[in-house]
């Protein structure tokens, strides 16, 4: 009788669970088991093209929600569309993050182009070799998928031409178009000209300002009403490299679509031509520049 009652209450606790995952819903659990056969799909690649490099392991992730993957992913995408370009094929399409809250479905959708572009690099490549799809594994949330997706990000890197100063500085420039649209709204005048850098500047010292650009972000957020704060990576400046920063840059892109959509902003930013042979310093003008905007953002919220 008591084995009966127990079974009894192990089927009361575990029917809601099936309900649930029978329901058709896409949840942040499906878009992980997606994310694992990318990675799969992007082994294959490197091992057919010959890429032998180790890449890089990201940080375990905390705090992220469906934009910020959804932003991690366009970074995938656009790598993509790089190693097709060096490759000779169509580029894929990037695009924005939508100026609307993003579910697990826009990011699922994302993902699974994602998954399309990468198995049509193999079709073109005549690379046969299939992977094994990946099993669901449920209770999976947003920070797993992300850090997964960066995780295939690094492993992208063996496949393109390195992340640039050029790359990072059209980051940048998609930045000060979400802030001037932000800006209008908030009626801030923002400052248009970068100012006069002294001195070399290293990739550690834009690395610093971006990160000092995160920590703002974070406090104009907690000003705004309803809005909650992003929250900062730990991220150790040691050895940094273009595409360190221009993941830093990513995620600040992400958090300017937070801002907009809070505020009720839907205009898009629109494209940005890829600049040629930009210097160190100038990219770190660019980006104290937005630092200092930022201020002036904090300031006049903070007086309303």
């Amino acid at each position: 009788m008591k084995i009966v009652k127990f079974i009894y209450i192990i089927l009361i606790f575990l029917l809601p669970m099936a309900i649930m995952a029978d329901d058709g819903k896409i949840t942040s659990s499906h878009v992980y088991q997606a994310t694992e056969n990318i990675i799969s799909e992007i082994e294959v690649l490197r091992e057919a093209i010959g890429v032998d490099d180790e890449p890089n392991e990201p940080e375990a992730q905390r705090g992220k929600s469906p934009i910020h993957v959804y932003g991690k992913g366009l970074e995938l995408l656009e790598k993509i569309s790089k190693a097709q370009r060096k490759l000779g094929m169509t580029p894929a399409d990037v695009g924005e993050i939508p100026l609307r809250d993003i579910e697990p479905s826009d990011v699922f959708e994302l993902v699974s182009t994602i998954l399309s572009q990468l198995r049509n690099m193999k079709e073109q490549l005549v690379i046969s070799d299939k992977i094994e799809e990946a099993k669901f594994v449920g209770a999976k949330m947003p920070s797993d998928v992300y850090e997964n997706l960066w995780l295939a990000s690094y492993m992208l890197d063996g496949l393109i031409p390195p992340i640039n100063p050029e790359d990072v500085y059209r980051n940048i420039q998609y930045i000060h178009a979400e802030m001037r649209l932000i800006a209008t709204k908030l009626d801030v005048s923002l400052d248009l000209e970068p100012p006069e850098i002294k001195g070399r500047k290293r990739l550690k010292n834009i690395g610093q300002q971006a990160l000092f650009a995160l920590y703002k972000v974070s406090e104009l957020e907690k000003r705004l009403p309803g809005m909650p704060a992003a929250s900062v990576p730990e991220v150790i400046l040691v050895r940094i490299r273009s595409s360190d920063i221009y993941d830093l840059t990513n995620m600040l892109i992400a958090e300017m679509v937070r801002i907009k959509v809070n505020l009720k902003i839907d205009l898009p930013r629109g494209d940005q031509p890829i600049p040629n042979d930009v210097k160190t310093n100038e990219v770190f003008a660019q980006m104290h520049l937005v630092v200092k905007n930022l201020e002036k953002m904090i300031k006049t919220v903070a007086k309303k």
